[in-house]
């Protein structure tokens, strides 16, 4: 339930960014408006953010039902890195204009290569799975 609520509340978040970009650009003081690329910037993260809270809600859900080690969870767990990647692209975009966003886009593309690596630890143990699912 909590990543419901996290979804929710990227969604109704959409309705507050011109009020964040502007906060933000206040907090910067670099002397050059930087509100419109900072919204935009937002706007542009929000859609592979909530893509990439989505496949982790049904990862969470495949793994309560008790389907651990299924190929679909490696499905999810790709999508979840690929969103997880193109946030860190964003956010290398967004920091020609503040360079914040520099240290936010090393942050999540970090998370992406160690989910990266978690995925390829689960596809080897969907395979074993299989393979002892057949043994007698």
């Amino acid at each position: 339930w909590v990543v419901r609520i996290i979804i929710l509340l990227m969604a109704t978040s959409a309705f507050f960014m011109p009020t964040v970009g502007s906060y933000y650009n206040q907090l910067a003081n670099h002397g050059v408006d930087i509100t419109f690329p900072i919204t935009i910037g937002l706007y542009i993260l929000l859609i592979p953010a909530m893509a990439t809270m989505v496949a982790l809600h049904f990862l969470l859900n495949n793994i309560k039902k008790g389907n651990m080690f299924d190929k679909q969870n490696i499905a999810y767990l790709t999508l979840i890195s690929v969103g997880l990647f193109i946030i860190g692209a964003i956010c290398l975009g967004i920091a020609t204009f503040s360079w914040v966003f520099s240290l936010i886009a090393a942050a999540f593309l970090f998370v992406a290569v160690i989910l990266l690596v978690v995925k390829n630890v689960f596809k080897q143990a969907v395979t074993i799975k299989e393979e002892n699912d057949f043994t007698i």
